[in-house]
């Protein structure tokens, strides 16, 4: 798989597929107050929690395009349906990275 980075067979396009599971769905309870000249933008320090999504990626090595996916569970389901979804956007290669989730 290295060797599809740096010579990839023409025509194919180099996917590197990896997830961010348990990324905290956050809300700050009161609007960011921008910046003025001297003081930097700021942020509340309190906020609400509206539990946790995974976020699937795959940016095409070459080009910099990124197909992205996100989901409310961890399920080896949803990782599937994601590499689906690059099969019917782009039918070439595909690289996973480690994936932590059970049954993948």
């Amino acid at each position: 798989m290295v060797g599809l980075y740096p010579a990839p067979p023409m025509n194919a396009a180099v996917f590197a597929v990896d997830e961010k599971p348990q990324i905290q769905a956050l809300e700050r309870t009161a609007p960011v107050l921008p910046m003025i000249p001297g003081t930097p933008e700021r942020r509340s320090l309190d906020y609400v929690r509206h539990g946790t999504v995974d976020l699937f990626a795959a940016p095409n090595t070459a080009t910099g395009k990124v197909i992205g996916k996100l989901s409310a569970q961890h399920r080896a389901m949803d990782f599937r349906d994601f590499l689906d979804e690059i099969d019917r956007i782009c039918r070439y290669c595909r690289y996973c990275d480690r994936i932590s989730g059970p049954g993948h």
